[in-house]
């Protein structure tokens, strides 16, 4: 649950400044299983919720604090800074008697913690262009630099800068038609978008870096949308 308002700048609010701040809280269960190689077709065979019941399982409790500043400018274009888990504690209870010894109330190992602060700033441009207007109908650009001081407040797990780095272009043609470009962990997306009013129809191709070096292990995912 969150709350913002806004604190206009100008008379026609053409320049604004949003503030917001949010609350959240949750829990979180998982169940692993860790086998060797050679454990594989055994657990192939073997695999089902009696073998997920007797690993261990960890349960965690979560409560935290995100607050965000927005400066409009204009109608052309937007500034934004988010502070995320400003203070976000949390503790993590581990189960070595699996699902079982959690269903059961048996007593587990307790771990506390913070979820790691991150300052997180980017912009957006949506300059109207007359010459062209007929038939692009708007053109936004989008950047930002994610997780901007982690290798001062957490120096050992910091990523490789360009990891950090966001940026995106979006085309939007007759109203209709969005053509998408963009890089995010130093990989290439790319999708579209069509707006036929009855439907909606989107599709993107993005790349996730699993380690914190870029062009490490590069996995590609695609992800399809249809909304009515």
């Amino acid at each position: 649950g969150g709350y913002s308002f806004r604190i206009p700048l100008t008379a026609d609010e053409s320049h604004a400044l949003d503030i917001g701040v949010m609350l959240k809280g949750g829990v979180i269960g998982t169940a692993g299983i860790e086998k060797s190689f050679l454990e594989l077709p055994s657990l192939i065979e073997n695999i089902g919720i009696e073998l997920i019941m007797n690993e261990p399982f960890y349960f965690s409790t979560l409560i935290g604090l995100d607050a965000g500043l927005l400066y409009l400018w204009d109608g052309v274009g937007s500034v934004g800074l988010s502070l995320q888990d400003c203070y976000s504690p949390t503790v993590k209870y581990t189960y070595d008697t699996g699902l079982t010894g959690f269903m059961e109330a048996a007593t587990p190992t307790e771990e506390s913690g913070l979820i790691p602060f991150k300052v997180n700033g980017g912009f957006e441009l949506n300059p109207h262009i007359p010459l062209i207007e007929q038939w692009i109908t708007d053109f936004r650009f989008m950047a930002a630099y994610d997780d901007i001081f982690d290798f001062l407040l957490y120096p050992s797990e910091a990523e490789h800068w360009l990891l950090h780095i966001k940026t995106g272009l979006q085309i939007t043609m007759l109203e209709i038609f969005d053509i998408r470009v963009g890089l995010a962990d130093g990989l290439l997306n790319a999708g579209f978008g069509l707006d036929l009013q009855i439907f909606e129809l989107n599709a993107a191709m993005f790349g996730t870096e699993r380690t914190g070096q870029p062009g490490t292990s590069p996995v590609y995912n695609l992800a399809l949308g249809f909304k009515i």
